[in-house]
């Protein structure tokens, strides 16, 4: 026990002095820790028969109902006890619902034995109180179990029935009951479910990049398309966010819309690593770490365009440390650190991004971290190393955003499907390493050769077997067992209509497919040379329910990107604005027109749009009172009137956007649900670039999803409408 205790005792006094700071850190500022809550509330309701620290909580509040109760914390079951038991005590109806088999939050505090004992209090027998308090419960219980499944197809029911009943032999004898009454009942008529187990070969090429698997999820995908499926029903589900960061970087490399918010983290992309990696190089040439960054990605970047052999050149110069910047300049022609730290914090980003090539083919983590820094600049500044500060706190957060209703796959962890249904589920990476004995427990301890030491974190080692805590290691490794099972149960009962479970074949480290194997076996269906299994039967989704996607996607070829300085032209027309003397014409006074119009959506709104002017300095004051007598008149017109109503919804010179970069922004656009209005004011006398124009703009809107739309000029000076068609 000495030894074991040794093994982890620079550690425990490492946390004891952390605990004396925090301490003294709590006494300064008057603070209490959140977490230290429960356990406060706890010293009271375990001494008191009737806590004080509930009398208006309990006068309040008279039915109470605990969900997910296998997942329930000793301490917070316990904190609720009185709550229930003062309830009880008024006749009052109180509920627990939880499921055993689903009890995956042991690593957070769950005690799922506190489920299958009850009305028995877990450790009751510790505390007298307890044990008066679980004798409410003994009179007031009534158990009553749900039979029937309304979720999942029958095929599927019956293979998680033969399943878990199979599997859970493996658990000890203590956590059996957990398992007792698995068996779910379903309709007959509510049949055409499968279950597809499919083993990837051992040694497979490439498996370690996880390749192998995420080319079967991307097979599976389709397949579930060619069966009428769509992206939205499909769930693929890991037991880490790693794995899932894996596959969505895959899929949406493939064309595979996924929704996942942790695996499209921005700071999962190599790509925008490289571009933080090249701003903290910039800042200081000595960084290191920033240089090894740069090196690998530009590494990879050659053997993908020459091969592996080309990684010889870039070694050399890394080699020889400062010549790096000498490669830089050398194979990058736009290279010049100099030039590139004069720029503002966003046009050096996107200068990285051109110079790298990193715009082709457009990368949305690329396009989201520039959105990313753009919010930064405008709160704050330009300096590269408070932005490098401000990312380390905010890129765990920052994800790309999936457009509301657009078509894509889930992609999530087993923890976060809980409670959830989806029609497809594609289970991959099924074969993992079950823990092992090198994590730790907590234990109090009453030894007289070390009496001040009264807590200890011991191994979870079978050297423990030698010790009094023998039955505490016997019992931690059958609960291992459990949590792996009971993940494994999670996963198969979220699907409706398929189930894909896609795993390594067992080996000597990863043996959760042994679960899977030895179940085939039971079932006389395993074959060594066979790579997959199937339950139930296919079928097709019908065909009325697999719509088209609600949002049209447009895929980027490449991000639009370029120096400003090289687009922008500056209109040489100050005589014009600040030379008074000169008389304003007829096209400026056309103009001045315009520019109103465009800050009008209704008649009420004339005088603002004008005052708005005159503060810009765009209209004089002599000219102020010429234009609001113009814009009166106009706006009474009766071909006018409809379009300047009250209630519409109106888009004033807003920007579209095609793809290629090319831009149109029609003068006023007025959106129905399925219909589009386009009215452009010009001046002059009609011309048939102006119908050409406008019918581009309303080919535009049509490729934006409205069907039908109505495109009008209207000319200022003749004050004529003309409908073209």
């Amino acid at each position: 026990l000495l030894n074991l205790v040794q093994r982890n005792i620079y550690s425990l006094s490492v946390l004891n002095e952390i605990e004396k700071v925090i301490e003294e850190i709590k006494r300064e500022n008057n603070t209490v820790h959140i977490s230290e809550f429960s356990k406060k509330i706890a010293g009271i309701v375990l001494n008191e028969p009737v806590p004080f620290i509930y009398e208006r909580i309990g006068e309040r509040y008279k039915n109470y109902l605990i969900d997910e109760f296998q997942d329930t914390s000793v301490l917070q079951w316990q904190n609720f006890i009185p709550l229930i038991e003062n309830s009880l005590a008024t006749e009052q109806f109180n509920m627990i619902v939880g499921d055993g088999k689903q009890a995956i939050y042991r690593w957070r505090g769950g005690e799922v034995e506190q489920f299958t004992k009850l009305p028995h209090i877990f450790e009751s027998e510790k505390n007298p109180l307890i044990k008066e308090r679980e004798q409410t419960l003994e009179r007031n219980f009534e158990e009553k179990f749900l039979e029937n499944n309304r979720r999942s197809k029958k095929e599927i029911i019956q293979f998680n029935n033969e399943f878990f009943r199979f599997s859970m032999q493996k658990l000890p004898s203590f956590l059996s009951p957990i398992y007792a009454a698995l068996e779910q009942k379903f309709e007959e008529e509510n049949s055409g479910g499968y279950v597809n187990f499919h083993f990837l070969n051992k040694g497979e090429e490439d498996y370690e990049q996880h390749d192998a698997t995420c080319l079967q999820v991307l097979t599976t995908i389709k397949k579930l398309q060619a069966d009428n499926f769509k992206l939205s029903d499909i769930a693929i589900l890991t037991r880490s966010n790693y794995n899932g960061v894996i596959l969505s970087k895959y899929l949406i490399e493939n064309g595979v819309n996924v929704l996942s918010k942790e695996s499209l983290l921005i700071a999962t992309s190599s790509s925008v690593n490289f571009i933080m990696a090249t701003l903290c190089f910039l800042n200081n040439a000595k960084d290191t770490i920033a240089k090894a960054t740069m090196m690998e990605f530009l590494m990879k970047m050659e053997e993908s365009k020459n091969g592996a052999s080309s990684n010889t050149n870039i070694n050399t110069y890394f080699e020889q440390g400062d010549f790096f910047r000498k490669y830089l300049k050398n194979n990058f022609e736009n290279w010049n650190a100099s030039k590139l730290l004069q720029l503002p914090l966003y046009e050096l980003c996107e200068e990285i991004i051109r110079i790298f090539h990193l715009n082709k083919p457009a990368d949305p983590y690329v396009q989201f971290f520039l959105d990313a820094v753009h919010n930064y600049i405008s709160k704050y500044n330009n300096s590269i190393a408070d932005f490098q500060e401000w990312w380390e706190l905010k890129k765990s957060s920052l994800s790309i955003v999936i457009p509301q209703g657009l078509e894509a796959v889930n992609v999530m962890t087993i923890h976060k499907s809980k409670g959830l249904e989806f029609p497809v589920v594609i289970f991959p990476y099924a074969n993992w390493k079950p823990k092992t004995g090198s994590e730790n427990i907590w234990v109090n301890i009453k030894n007289k050769r070390i009496p001040q030491l009264t807590s200890a974190l011991l191994p979870l080692s079978k050297s423990l077997d030698e010790t009094e805590y023998a039955e505490l290691y016997e019992n931690e490794s059958g609960k291992k067992i459990m949590d792996d099972l009971n993940v494994l149960y999670v996963a198969f009962t979220r699907p409706i209509n398929r189930l894909y479970i896609i795993a390594e074949p067992p080996d000597s480290h990863k043996k959760m497919a042994e679960y899977y194997v030895d179940f085939l076996k039971e079932k006389k269906m395993w074959n060594d040379e066979q790579k997959e299994y199937e339950f139930g039967f296919l079928a097709k989704k019908d065909e009325k329910d697999a719509h088209a996607p609600k949002v049209t996607v447009t895929e980027l070829k490449h991000m639009i990107s370029g120096d400003w300085r090289n687009q922008i032209k500056l209109s040489q027309q100050a005589d014009k604005m600040w030379n008074m003397e000169n008389t304003t014409s007829e096209k400026d006074y056309g103009n001045l027109i315009h520019t109103a119009l465009s800050k009008i959506n209704t008649v009420d709104e004339i005088n603002s749009a004008i005052q708005s002017m005159l503060s810009e300095g765009l209209v004089s004051l002599e000219e102020k009172d010429f234009l609001l007598k113009k814009l009166e008149h106009l706006l009474q017109l009766k071909v006018i009137i409809p379009f300047f109503a009250k209630g519409l919804i109106i888009k004033t010179e807003a920007e579209i956007i095609l793809q290629g970069g090319k831009t149109y922004r029609p003068d006023r656009v007025i959106i129905y649900p399925n219909k589009a209005i386009i009215l452009d004011y010009k001046t002059g006398v009609p011309l048939e670039k102006h119908e050409t124009q406008i019918r581009n703009y309303g080919s535009t809107l049509k490729d934006m999803g409205y069907s039908q739309v109505e495109k009008f000029l209207f000319y200022t000076e003749t004050e004529k409408l003309l409908s073209v068609n």
